[in-house]
């Protein structure tokens, strides 16, 4: 199968899909614990500048390069990307009521540094594909809270695992009165049947 062409890619085709629903089930069980709140002053949260009205801010997990994050809490993400899960990074989004995502692709992928700061890799994204884990999604009412990839708009619920080639222009909205609240992995494609 080459998955190279595909838009969005069925998560059991990833060899550690294992992997991927434990990770989905900790964050489930750990979601009361995850928000913005609790993290906005941290110097691993990001603000992205690009956002229309409320904003969406990112919180690095894990990064390739060698970052130590100071969350013991997310010990067991770490665990599972180091212990054989090939993933470039991993963030938190935090998307804040009122707020629109611009049309954009990742094909230069935005890649939050050792140092807490944002870096665009030209052409990095090609190699990668985005598995996105939906903790706190306000509403399925596709007018208040989705997603556009290509042509494609859908909703998320809460466990959904969702990925899709960040190569294809993409954006999306939240205008709900609640945060919308997912987490990002950057998942190699070589990983994939």
């Amino acid at each position: 199968m080459e998955t190279k062409e595909k838009l969005f890619i069925d998560y059991k085709d990833c060899k550690y899909f294992n992997d991927l629903e434990n990770i989905r089930d900790f964050l489930l069980e750990n979601s009361n614990k995850i928000y913005y709140e609790k993290y906005k002053d941290n110097e691993r949260m990001s603000k992205w500048d690009n956002a229309e009205g409320g904003g969406m801010w990112s919180l690095s997990v894990y990064h390739d390069k060698g970052i130590n994050t100071p969350f013991k809490e997310f010990d067991f993400i770490q665990n599972k990307i180091k212990n054989g899960l090939d993933c470039f990074q991993c963030f938190f989004n935090f998307i804040a009521p009122k707020t629109t995502l611009p049309k954009h692709t990742d094909t230069d992928l935005v890649s939050i540094d050792e140092n807490g700061d944002i870096k665009i890799l030209d052409g990095f994204g090609k190699k990668l594909y985005q598995c996105v884990f939906s903790i706190d999604i306000p509403s399925s009412d596709d007018k208040l809270c989705a997603f556009n990839i290509g042509d494609t708009i859908f909703t998320n619920k809460n466990g959904d695992i969702t990925i899709f080639d960040g190569n294809v222009e993409h954006y999306g909205w939240n205008y709900t009165n609640d945060w919308r609240i997912t987490m990002v992995m950057d998942l190699k494609r070589e990983i994939f049947n």
